[in-house]
């Protein structure tokens, strides 16, 4: 049996003490634990609202999507991106909001910056991703900027010449 009570009241001896975003994340993900929503959401602001505490953010952004509050979900993703553009989860759902929005520029420069913190074939998926969402949308030197990336990292990829190209 866990002993949530306990775990609670150490961790609240500790933010008394300290001051520190961490614990109110953990007494949030504790609450969570409990099926205590509205508790765990007020903890996990009070993290973020102490020290722009990132990972507090990300959990805050799935509570609300799985709420469908798609909105404020969003809210909490951007400040992710802004903070650690390098969590490439976040700049992928953001470009999958934004495509779905139809703001397809939006979506394109979050794929963009998403494929910056990948590597091998999970980068050139996403930097093609972003260059089909603009050849269609007929950005083309958004087109052309994420196929020529992506051709630098696959020189074979006989697809990726023909796209580039018709940029």
């Amino acid at each position: 049996v866990k002993d949530y009570k306990q775990a609670i009241e150490i961790y609240e001896k500790l933010i008394n003490d300290m001051g520190m975003s961490e614990y109110y994340r953990s007494i949030g993900i504790i609450k969570l634990e409990q099926g205590k929503k509205k508790e765990a959401i007020a903890d996990f602001e009070k993290a973020g609202e102490l020290a722009d505490d990132v990972q507090s953010y990300i959990r805050l952004a799935d509570i609300y999507f799985q709420d469908n509050n798609t909105d404020t979900a969003m809210k909490y993703l951007l400040k992710v991106s802004e903070l650690r553009p390098d969590i490439v989860l976040a700049d992928r759902y953001l470009g999958e909001f934004y495509k779905d929005s139809k703001d397809y520029k939006k979506a394109v420069h979050f794929y963009m910056q998403a494929s910056q913190h990948m590597e091998g074939g999970a980068r050139i998926a996403v930097l093609k991703q972003a260059g089909a969402l603009a050849l269609e949308n007929e950005d083309y030197t958004a087109a052309y900027e994420a196929f020529a990336t992506a051709l630098k990292d696959d020189p074979q990829d006989e697809q990726l010449y023909y796209f580039t190209g018709y940029c």
